[in-house]
């Protein structure tokens, strides 16, 4: 509120409680200003400056909100050189059907059905019809001659009931249930439609909880390898098990991937998945406050930072954050171009922009002063969106910049992102989990396909292995599905 010196000085001259009611009428003006601003700038939060996705982003104003990539200058579409992939004829085709013309079109004569010449050849690439296969297991007894034992053939270890659905379409289930995301209800539709396969949701429930329980070996060696990584990224996201808030998290690595759904989000949360207590690499993380409490080193998600920047010169227009948006990114080019090349950055160019770095931050410190606190009001006293960035920045600056030292740390954290944010599409399609059963196996389910995608493991073998109670296990030769099963036929037979 401006006033000027001649009303300053009425009011000086006033009745020491009108002076004192207009002192608080202004503090409490001025909280309200600065209230309003707030809300304002929280009403012009978009994804590119905010942890907002762009599905949030409203419609009026999508038009307003600008990729934040640097372009590269190529064309739209396949690059030169981009091996595509075409449909290519089968040199010996599965079925041939004679096209012979047998009626004159001219004179109508018949036309003789011998010493034809191929003109053409024309090829329809389709799936056959796939009718269900029946397998009857019958299991012999033999009397032996010698000491007259009753001797019992055995049927392989999956074969437990007098009728039963295979490891063939329980791997198809869990595919779709954890790979394409389909709800139990469409899952059922979908193999009735297609396979002809009538089959109730409490069964695909107990084919997805019979192979998460089969991945026990697989777990254990992906939270060793992970424990045992130089970089790890983590992220985590919410959702909910049955009416309670849960959270996903997911540690994850370019060949390795865990998922864990937990009550909580932070430290006890992050303890029970087991990887942070043990770890001595570099944690690559956003600012959530529970992962600086472990003691291995950080990196912080850069992108992050510069939506944060972009809201600050939103809010502010201040300069400072425009030039620290454009050091950052320039900071990310240099590290790039050097370890492109197998070499490190100059110690003398890292002190030159971590000095300018600092600089940077100084000047928005000094743009962005503590807020004056007032004898009235107890305790610290709310700071800026600015001043709060500034000591992130300022406190961090080595795990922030941590990227220029090492070439296995990411700039930022956009691997976890990648990772979490198709289980967070299943969340979305299908609603909450109804139970924590259901969530840890579903857990368990993506971790294992999301680590034989990330390792060009079929996917669908794999999970026949898995159905088999062979999971592929990482670092481990893979074996094919007849593979599969004529192992565990051996491994039966053998300790028979």
């Amino acid at each position: 509120m401006d006033l000027t010196d001649n009303d300053e000085k009425i009011i000086e001259a006033s009745h020491p409680r009108i002076r004192e009611i207009i002192h608080e009428l202004r503090a409490e003006y001025s909280d309200l200003e600065a209230r309003v601003r707030e809300l304002e700038n929280r009403l012009n939060l978009n994804s590119t400056n905010s942890s907002i996705p762009p599905s949030k982003d409203p419609l009026h104003a999508r038009k307003k909100v600008y990729n934040q990539r640097v372009k590269t200058g190529k064309s739209v579409g396949g690059q030169p050189g981009h091996q595509g992939k075409n449909l290519k004829p089968k040199e010996i085709p599965d079925k041939i059907i004679e096209c012979k013309p047998e009626i004159c079109s001219c004179c109508g004569t018949i036309l003789p059905g011998k010493n034809l010449e191929i003109v053409e050849k024309r090829q329809v690439v389709d799936i056959p019809d796939i009718p269900l296969e029946f397998t009857e297991y019958q299991i012999f007894e033999s009397k032996c001659p010698d000491c007259n034992t009753i001797n019992k053939g055995e049927a392989p270890d999956h074969v437990t009931q007098e009728i039963q659905y295979g490891p063939r379409i329980t791997a198809f289930v869990v595919y779709l249930s954890a790979f394409q995301l389909l709800p139990y209800e469409r899952l059922t539709e979908c193999l009735s439609d297609i396979l002809n396969c009538p089959i109730s949701p409490g069964t695909v429930d107990n084919m997805i909880q019979r192979v998460s329980t089969n991945l026990e070996s697989f777990m254990v060696t992906l939270k060793f390898q992970l424990i045992s990584s130089l970089v790890v990224n983590f992220d985590e996201t919410g959702t909910k098990v049955g009416k309670r808030k849960s959270w996903l998290h997911v540690a994850c690595t370019p060949l390795l991937t865990l998922y864990g759904i937990f009550a909580s989000r932070g430290k006890e949360a992050m303890d029970i998945f087991g990887i942070l207590p043990e770890f001595m690499g570099v944690a690559v993380h956003d600012f959530w406050g529970s992962y600086p409490n472990y003691p291995c080193k950080h990196s912080f998600c850069n992108a992050h930072i510069l939506r944060e920047l972009t809201r600050t010169e939103n809010e502010t227009g201040q300069q400072w954050a425009v030039n620290l948006r454009s050091h950052l990114v320039r900071m990310k080019e240099i590290a790039k171009s050097y370890f492109k090349t197998e070499d490190i950055v100059p110690l003398v160019l890292l002190d030159q922009m971590s000095h300018n770095f600092s600089q940077l931050v100084a000047e928005g410190f000094a743009a962005n002063p503590p807020p004056i606190q007032t004898e009235k009001k107890r305790g610290k006293k709310k700071q800026s969106y600015a001043r709060n960035l500034l000591e992130r920045l300022q406190n961090y600056q080595s795990d922030i910049t941590r990227f220029l030292y090492d070439p296995l740390v990411p700039f930022d954290n956009n691997l976890a992102e990648r990772d979490i944010r198709m289980t967070k599409l299943k969340m979305k399609i299908s609603g909450p989990f109804r139970s924590d059963k259901g969530a840890n196996a579903f857990a368990r389910n993506r971790s294992y396909i999301s680590t034989m995608r990330k390792n060009d493991i079929p996917i669908i073998e794999g999970l026949f292995a898995a159905a088999l109670g062979k999971p592929w296990i990482p670092g481990s030769q893979f074996h094919s599905v007849q593979d599969t099963l004529n192992i565990s036929i051996r491994t039966q037979l053998a300790t028979g």
